[in-house]
Order: C-alpha cells, then sequence, then structure tokens
C-alpha cells in the first residue's frame, strides 16, 4: 500500500501500487493519479461508461428473477455492501492466425438381399489447413480482477471507442496493469486455435461423412500486437448469511454477470417432483399396455428428464464462465488445404429373419414320395390322361 494527498483536501489517501483512479473518502472528490497513466502505462484507448450506477442495481434485481433454485430470502436479506465503477485494463490483440489439422472420417451404405443386410463402411482422412484474422480480443490485464468474470461480460461494443484523456476516470476508480502484453499472449493464442480448431472441424464435415473424429492438428499466431485500453466495469458484492457474492456488469452494454447461492431443499423438491410426476405417466401407460418394459423405460426416461431439467436452473445460477473461443473476433477465414484421402473399406453382413413356410392348403398335404400334391410314380396329369 502507498500513500498520497487529495489535490482537494490535501487529505492523505491509501492505496495499492496499481491504483491510478479512486475517490476521497474525506471530501468525495475524484483524484486521478496521473503519474500512474503515463509512459508505457498510458492505455492507448477507453470506452467510456455508459450505464451509471441506478443501471448496475436494476441488472442485480434482474439477475435474481426466474432463478428457481434462488433461496426465496435472497433478495430481501442479501445487502449489496459494495458498488464501485471501475476502469479495468484490457491488453486487445490483433493478429493472424494459421491451423492445420488432421481428421479420421467415415462414410457408410446400407443394401439388402434375400437372405442378408450388408453395410459398407468406408474410411477416410482428412486434411485441412486454413488461416484468419483476429482483431482486437481482449484480454484481462490486472490481477485483482477474475478472468472469468471479465472474459463472461464480453463484447464490448468498439464503436465507442475513443482515444484515452483522463477526463473519463473522473468519478471512478482505475488501476494500470500488472499482466504485460507479452504474458497474456498465451491466452489470445489458446481463444483463437479453439475457434480454428472448430472452423476447421465445420469445413471437413462438408464430404457427407456420417462421422468426424479429430486426430491432431496445430494453430499458431502471426504478426501479433497490442493496444492497451480501459474498459467500464460496475463490480457488485452482496452479502448473504456467511457468505459474500461477487458480481459483475459491463458499463458500457449492460451484461451482468455473478453466481447466485443454491437452495438445496428447492433443488430436491424441484428433482423429486419432476421425476415422480414423470414416472406417474409411464405407470399410467404401463397399466394400459400391460407391459412392465415399459414402466422400467418410463423411469429411465424421468430420472434423465429430472436431471436435465434441474441441470438447466443450476447452470442459470453462475454465469460468470471463462471464454473458451474467440469467435467474435474472427474474419476472413478461408480454408488454404482440403485433401480427402480414401484408406479402406469394410462390410459387415447380418442374416435376415427368414418368413415362416406357407402352410400347405386343404386337400395339398405332402405325401410320401413326392412333392406338394405328387401321387405315387410320379409324372403328370391332364384330363385324366398320363403323358
Amino acid at each position: 500500500m502507498q500513500g498520497f494527498a487529495c489535490p482537494s483536501c490535501a487529505g492523505e489517501l491509501v492505496g495499492d501500487a496499481k491504483t491510478a483512479s479512486t475517490r476521497c473518502p474525506y471530501c468525495g472528490n475524484p483524484t486521478v493519479i496521473s503519474s500512474r497513466l503515463s509512459g508505457m502505462f498510458k492505455p492507448d484507448f477507453v470506452i467510456p461508461f455508459r450505464l451509471d450506477k441506478q443501471a448496475a442495481k436494476q441488472g442485480f434485481a434482474d439477475k435474481l428473477k426466474g432463478k428457481r433454485l434462488l433461496p426465496k430470502n435472497f433478495a430481501n436479506q442479501s445487502v449489496l455492501d459494495e458498488m464501485v465503477g471501475s476502469y479495468v485494463p484490457f491488453w486487445l490483440f490483433d493478429a493472424q492466425a494459421k491451423a492445420n489439422g488432421a481428421w479420421r472420417a467415415t462414410r457408410t451404405k446400407s443394401w439388402s438381399d434375400r437372405h442378408f443386410r450388408y453395410t459398407r463402411t468406408d474410411h477416410f482422412q482428412l486434411r485441412r489447413a486454413g488461416e484468419a484474422v483476429f482483431t482486437q480480443v481482449p484480454v484481462n490485464a490486472c490481477t485483482k480482477m477474475q478472468g472469468e468474470y471479465m472474459d463472461a461480460i464480453e463484447p464490448f461494443d468498439y464503436s465507442g471507442m475513443q482515444p484515452f484523456h483522463m477526463t473519463y476516470l473522473s468519478g471512478y476508480l482505475a488501476d494500470k496493469y500488472d499482466i504485460t502484453a507479452e504474458q497474456s499472449r498465451p491466452r489470445v493464442e489458446q481463444r483463437a486455435a479453439q475457434s480454428m480448431d472448430g472452423a476447421l472441424t465445420q469445413s471437413s464435415g462438408g464430404g457427407n461423412y456420417n462421422s468426424i473424429q479429430k486426430e491432431g492438428g496445430q494453430a499458431w499466431l502471426a504478426q501479433a500486437k497490442a493496444s492497451y485500453a480501459l474498459m467500464p466495469v460496475w463490480n457488485l458484492n452482496a452479502r448473504y448469511g456467511n457468505k459474500t457474492y461477487r458480481f459483475a456488469m459491463n458499463g458500457q452494454t449492460g451484461k451482468f454477470v455473478g453466481e447466485l447461492p443454491i437452495d438445496k431443499g428447492r433443488q430436491a423438491a424441484w428433482f423429486c417432483g419432476l421425476f415422480f410426476g414423470t414416472a406417474a405417466v409411464a405407470a399410467l401407460l404401463a397399466f394400459f399396455m400391460q407391459s412392465g418394459f415399459v414402466f422400467l423405460l418410463g423411469l429411465i426416461v424421468a430420472a434423465l428428464f429430472a436431471f436435465g431439467v434441474v441441470g438447466a436452473f443450476k447452470k442459470q445460477m453462475n454465469t460468470a464462465r471463462p471464454q473458451k473461443t474467440a469467435c467474435n473476433y474472427m474474419q476472413g477465414f478461408r480454408i488454404t488445404q482440403q485433401k480427402d484421402t480414401f484408406l479402406y473399406s469394410n462390410t459387415q453382413r447380418v442374416r435376415l429373419q427368414q418368413n415362416p413356410a406357407v402352410a400347405a392348403r386343404p386337400g395339398m398335404a405332402a405325401r410320401p414320395g413326392g412333392g406338394m400334391g405328387a401321387r405315387p410314380g410320379g409324372g403328370s396329369f391332364k384330363g385324366g390322361k398320363k403323358f
């Protein structure tokens, strides 16, 4: 921690070495430490705040709506003990990405004759390479901010970006970066690689293949450069019980993320209600169909249905998740290599179930020594004469 004087009232302020803008607790005036945003720490761009503190409160209230696993008293007993507007440092990367990969693919064809059903599987190896341009991929440059929260409030609207000026910081907190651009590069490479892999895999499905499985590949960045920008973020802390829950809102677009508590009792009630309700329908169907198999199948479906719905409810409770791709920032993707090589084929043969023998017509029973309707001695008869 370091001390410095408020330029308005000369009161002594205390902050860490990263703090570049704060508010004086004595006179309430904003204080900007310009020396910490100069030289190599001077941002290239800034996106000004578009939404105020009231919008952040409304975002918190909207976050609680429709959450079926939220404790009933959370809205009344939770306390927003901190709500701070901060300019968070980000690196914005521009780069050209290249990638290649290999996939194993199969294509199947089926046919049948009187006795067998045949399935032929053709195996292929696919090779793809491509390139794309990534523009202004953001990476959090401050260790004080949780990376998954900063990822989750993306994207920012870059049309509102302005050249940096100190006046934008008035009334808000601000930090300088403590993660260098070089340290942030692996994060960009990871997201770009995931995006390129998805684009190449999608292009591999154009050959009417029945299955595609990746065997390997690589991706890399070329001509990467980074600019330094400050982004507007509202940080909120809510106390409930003995735990503090953190939330963040994009101060430009209003995207609100965070993690809410889960009421285990309500979770169990929803699961039991969904399971037993679906199982009752299955039991009714099984009763009318007189089938124990239908009832067993219904229980399995009921369990899967309950797990799926409750899982979706739980997913709504935590929206602060790290980004895995950078598809929003990818432009001009194109395939530079496309080669499909046939490897081999294999055919499976399954015997068809034979139809039962056709029953003999009355009066045409098989007789010893001959076929159906045959007479002793053989031969054929027409008009009572043998020929």
